[in-house]
């Protein structure tokens, strides 16, 4: 169907094909000249296009124009680059795969790349992309609200992505999103999502760092309400992505970038963990926790693990914790035990009324930073930690760093690339990769959810579109 024969110049290509395109007779062993704009160095192409003959060109199976022309053999047709891209993938898709021959995923991601060069934008028609399977709900609730519909996107705008979805990556947000007590408040009907990874498909105008066929995972600094992103497609502000790790599978690439890059920058900038302290972690099977432990480690830094599910304690000593305890009245003076004198630093996503013992348990002038809020939105910490102690506790949330649309936050870029770097380095030595408790189909997405909330798993639950 399409074999390159040679390359003319830099973007000029001959192949060979067997087909009629708009009434256009293209015989078997024809040879087409495929162009990007300014190919041709005849001025009498590059000027006067509509009146040039192909005919009686010296070179007659040369392509010119504007970047809508084809030259077949003798003949010059008018046949715009995307319905010839279009049905050339129409017609690949029907024939088996061979050596040597494009496939028709690959051919699907060319075609792409090219029409974004060629008109300056994303055309969706190349993506076949219609309506699609998309997870929205109408009503603040439990898992029992969401519903899989049939749904649709509009075009790549300014600055914006076209994704194909490879794996979503669930998070207690999603929860707190569905039941209305997010940060930002759904706009009924709405979708919801904060973590997945994605293929591009297509990007808009302006966008520089991203190109058809990356593998991209995002950050949660886009308004849900304007980026729903639970389906089998989705379309995000490239500010919002990173590139996944060459490493990570899809699902991985869903599961890490909501856990590691606000982990990395929560000890690294916010609490300053130094090689050999003490860290303490406390819901230490929760995916960021997780994430902490690797990171830490790989600071040089001690990681104790806090939980409070007695089937999670065995569960965790593999996963690189150097102790893993059970909460209970003694646990304070369990740290300060094993770390000599209490902990140099400690994570805690809960909140509720037993903060205090986290200021228990913490040594002199130790950082204790909050960055959830699985027991409800109020710390109860006491002065009398805090101020013996020199304690420093504080708040912490992504967005000051990746930026936000919801909160009007500007995307602090170097914080970003550190993390990134930090992230893949790790990924590429092997001592940083996020665990998958399991994966759910996008249909499945009720029984998904309901896995979710009640927090019997160890590791990231994710779901596949397909």
């Amino acid at each position: 169907i399409l074999r390159y024969r040679g390359t003319i110049r830099k973007q000029d290509r001959y192949s060979r094909i067997d087909t009629v395109i708009d009434g256009v007779e293209i015989r078997k062993g024809d040879p087409i000249a495929l162009w990007n704009g300014s190919a041709s160095r005849d001025p009498a192409v590059v000027d006067r296009p509509d009146e040039f003959d192909i005919t009686r060109h010296p070179n007659r199976h040369l392509a010119f124009g504007s970047g809508i022309h084809m030259c077949i053999g003798n003949a010059l047709a008018r046949v715009e680059m995307r319905v010839l891209f279009k049905h050339l993938l129409e017609r690949t898709r029907e024939i088996p795969e061979t050596r040597g021959a494009d496939s028709y995923e690959s051919l699907k991601k060319r075609c792409a790349g090219c029409s974004q060069k060629i008109f300056g934008r994303a055309d969706r028609s190349l993506m076949d992309i219609g309506a699609f399977k998309g997870v929205r709900f109408a009503e603040l609730g439990g898992p029992e609200v969401l519903q899989v519909q049939e749904v649709s996107l509009d075009e790549p705008g300014e600055g914006e992505v076209l994704l194909k979805v490879l794996g979503i990556g669930m998070t207690q947000g999603d929860v707190m999103y569905r039941r209305g007590t997010y940060l930002e408040q759904p706009e009924l009907p709405s979708g919801l999502g904060t973590e997945i990874c994605g293929e591009v498909l297509a990007v808009g105008p302006g966008v520089k760092g991203l190109q058809a066929g990356d593998r991209v995972s995002s950050i949660s600094s886009f308004s849900i309400n304007r980026y729903p992103i639970y389906g089998e497609y989705a379309l995000l502000p490239e500010f919002s992505l990173i590139k996944t790790p060459a490493g990570f599978s899809d699902v991985e690439g869903a599961g890490f970038s909501l856990a590691f890059v606000p982990m990395y920058l929560l000890l690294a900038y916010e609490a300053q963990l130094r090689a050999n302290e003490w860290l303490v972690l406390n819901a230490a099977a929760a995916t960021t926790s997780l994430a902490a432990c690797q990171l830490a480690k790989r600071m040089n830094a001690n990681v104790v693990g806090v939980v409070r599910n007695p089937d999670k304690v065995e569960a965790l000593k593999s996963q690189g914790f150097d102790h893993v305890l059970l909460w209970s009245e003694a646990i304070a003076e369990e740290v300060k035990e094993i770390t000599g004198g209490g902990a140099n630093v400690v994570l805690d996503p809960v909140l509720g009324d037993e903060c205090a013992v986290l200021g228990d348990m913490a040594a002199y002038r130790a950082r204790i930073v909050h960055y959830g809020a699985l027991a409800g939105p109020v710390a109860m910490h006491s002065i009398y930690n805090l101020a013996p102690k020199f304690l420093t506790v504080k708040g912490f949330t992504i967005y000051g760093y990746s930026g936000s649309q919801v909160m009007d936050l500007a995307r602090d870029d170097d914080a970003m690339k550190q993390a990134q770097s930090f992230i893949e380095e790790g990924a590429a030595a092997g001592q940083l990769s996020p665990l998958i408790a399991g994966t759910f189909p996008l249909n499945e997405i009720v029984i998904a959810h309901r896995e979710l909330e009640n927090g019997s798993h160890v590791g990231k639950l994710v779901v596949v579109p397909e």
